[in-house]
C-alpha cells in the first residue's frame, strides 16, 4: 500500500525553482535516506517509516513527489523539517474518505498569498509536526480502508488497463500495445496521472495527442491540446479558439473556462471531456458519453476524483443560486439571521463559505461563522441570547453561519480552523477560510447575557 504526496515551493504566485538544489541538500544530508543516481531517495527510518522522494531531473522543477510506503512519527517530522528550511508547502493528493480533497497545508497563512489566483485546492495551516501528524494519519488510514474495501483483492493493473482501453480507443493497436507496455512498468511506483502523462507524452513525436495537462493558470495551454486531441480521435480538423471568453465564461478561472468551452464543443458529437483536478494541474480525456458513467467509476476505484466539467460548472452555479436563494430568504424576514448548515462531500467548503460571504455582503451585513455544539449548554444559551431584542442592535448587522462542530469535525481543516473550545466566532476571508478576526466564549462571564455577548462581538468584528 503506497500514500503519494507532493512538496513544493511558490513565491510570487509561481513555482520557485531557486530551492531546488537547497532540497537536494537536505536530502542527502539526512541520516534516514539512502540516494541512487536514478534521481530517487529511498527514506527508511529506526520506527519503520518508510518512504520514496523523487525529483524530475530538470532545473525546471523544484517539487518533490513523495510515496509514503509505511509512515511513522520520525517519518512527519522530517517532512515538517523540510517544509521549514525550504519554505515549501505539502499536498495531499488523496486525503481522507470524509474530507473534500485535495489538501494543501502550508506553515503559515502568509504562504497562501503567493499561490496562483486560481488554486483551487482546500488549505490548512499547520503549526507542528503533530498536527501534520495527526491529519497525515488519519488519511493514511482511511485511504487504506478505502483501498481494502472498495478495490479488494482485485488487481490494480485491470482497473488501470480498463481505463487506459478508453482513453486510447481511437489510436492503432499496434500503437495501444506500446503504450501500454510502457504504463505497465510503471504501475508499482507511481501515481496513475503521473504515469499516464508520462507515457502519452511520447506520443507527441507520432502527431498524436490523448491527454491533457495544464496548470490551473495555463489556459493557453488548453487551446494547442484541445485541438490535437480533437484530431486524433477523428473529430473535425478546424477547431474553435476554445480561450476566447464565451458566454459560459467561468469568472474565477479562464483555464476552466477554457476547458468548460471545449467540453461545449465537444457534446456536438456526443462526447464529454473528463476533467481530473490534482490541485495546482488539471488533467483530463476525452470518452464518449455513453462511457461517462463506466469512465467515473473506474476513477473513483482506483482512488482519482474525476468529474465531467459540465457537471462542475452547472454544480458551482446551482450552489450559488441556493445559496442565494437560502439567504435572501432569512435576510429579508428577520433582523437576526442565525442559522445552522451542514457539510456536503460533494460541495467544496471554501467555495461554498466563499459564496455566502459575497451574497451576506451583497446584502449590506457581515458574515460571521459559529462554531458550536449540541451538547454545548452555556453554546445552546448564547444562541438563544442572540436571538433577544437587547441584541437585535448589534445581531441586525451581521448573518450568523453556525457549524456543529460534531458534524464538521475535521471538515474544519478545510478553512484552516482547529478549534481548542466552543463556542467560537471567526469572520470570513475572501477565500471562504476563517479569517484573522477571532473570538471565544470565555471573553464574556458563565451567564449569556445578550448585552455581553453582542458587545464582545462588537468590538472584536467592527461593528457599529
Amino acid at each position: 500500500m503506497s500514500f503519494n504526496i507532493y512538496l513544493f515551493a511558490f513565491k510570487d504566485n509561481k513555482l520557485d525553482f531557486r530551492v531546488r538544489e537547497e532540497i537536494i541538500f537536505q536530502l542527502k544530508n539526512n541520516e534516514n535516506i539512502s540516494f541512487s543516481e536514478n534521481g530517487y531517495f529511498e527514506y527508511s527510518s529506526k520506527d519503520y517509516g518508510k518512504a520514496e522522494f523523487s525529483l524530475e531531473n530538470s532545473a525546471m522543477i523544484s517539487s518533490i513527489d513523495v510515496t509514503i510506503r509505511s509512515l511513522s512519527l520520525t517519518l512527519v517530522e522530517y517532512l515538517f523539517e523540510l517544509l521549514k528550511c525550504c519554505n515549501l508547502s505539502l499536498f495531499d493528493n488523496q486525503g481522507t474518505n470524509n474530507v473534500e480533497h485535495p489538501t494543501l497545508f502550508a506553515l503559515s497563512e502568509d504562504c497562501f498569498s503567493h499561490l496562483p489566483y486560481d488554486f483551487t485546492s482546500n488549505r490548512c495551516v499547520i503549526k507542528n509536526s503533530d498536527d501534520l501528524y495527526h491529519y497525515l494519519a488519519i488519511s493514511f488510514d482511511e485511504w487504506s480502508k478505502y483501498r481494502d474495501q472498495v478495490i479488494g483483492k482485485k488487481s490494480l493493473n485491470d482497473d488501470v488497463r480498463s481505463l487506459f482501453d478508453i482513453i486510447t480507443a481511437a489510436v492503432s493497436s499496434q500503437l495501444r500495445e506500446s503504450l501500454w507496455n510502457q504504463v505497465n512498468k510503471k504501475i508499482a511506483k507511481n501515481t496513475v496521472e503521473d504515469i499516464f502523462h508520462d507515457v502519452f507524452s511520447s506520443m507527441d513525436n507520432k502527431k498524436e495527442w490523448l491527454w491533457l495537462q495544464v496548470d490551473v493558470r495555463g489556459y493557453e495551454e488548453v487551446q494547442w491540446q484541445a485541438v490535437a486531441i480533437a484530431k486524433t480521435i477523428g473529430l473535425l480538423d478546424e477547431c474553435p479558439d476554445f480561450t476566447k471568453e464565451q458566454e459560459n465564461q467561468l469568472s474565477d478561472s479562464k483555464t476552466l473556462s477554457a476547458l468548460l468551452n471545449f467540453d461545449l464543443w465537444l457534446s456536438k458529437f456526443e462526447k464529454s471531456f473528463i476533467l481530473i483536478d490534482s490541485g495546482d494541474t488539471y488533467f483530463g480525456f476525452v470518452v464518449s458519453d455513453d462511457k461517462i458513467d463506466y469512465t467515473l467509476k473506474i476513477l473513483q476505484t482506483i482512488g482519482i476524483n474525476g468529474q465531467t466539467i459540465r457537471q462542475l460548472t452547472v454544480s458551482k452555479q446551482d450552489i450559488a443560486i441556493e445559496l442565494q436563494l437560502e439567504l435572501d430568504e432569512k435576510l429579508l424576514k428577520n433582523d437576526v439571521a442565525i442559522f445552522k448548515i451542514s457539510p456536503n462531500n460533494n460541495e467544496n467548503t471554501k467555495t461554498r463559505l466563499s459564496q455566502y460571504r459575497k451574497t451576506i455582503l451583497a446584502a449590506g451585513k457581515i458574515p460571521l461563522i459559529c462554531i458550536s455544539a449540541s451538547w454545548c449548554e452555556p453554546c445552546q444559551e448564547m444562541l438563544i441570547a442572540l436571538g433577544h431584542e437587547d441584541a437585535k442592535s448589534v445581531m441586525k448587522q451581521v448573518v450568523l453561519i453556525v457549524l456543529d462542530i460534531d458534524d464538521w469535525g475535521i471538515y474544519l481543516y478545510d478553512i484552516n480552523v482547529a478549534p481548542t473550545c466552543v463556542p467560537v466566532f471567526f469572520d470570513i476571508a475572501k477565500n471562504g477560510s476563517a479569517g484573522q478576526l477571532s473570538v471565544d466564549g470565555g471573553a464574556w462571564g458563565d451567564d449569556s447575557f445578550p448585552t455581553e455577548i453582542v458587545d464582545v462581538l462588537k468590538n472584536t468584528f467592527k461593528l457599529k
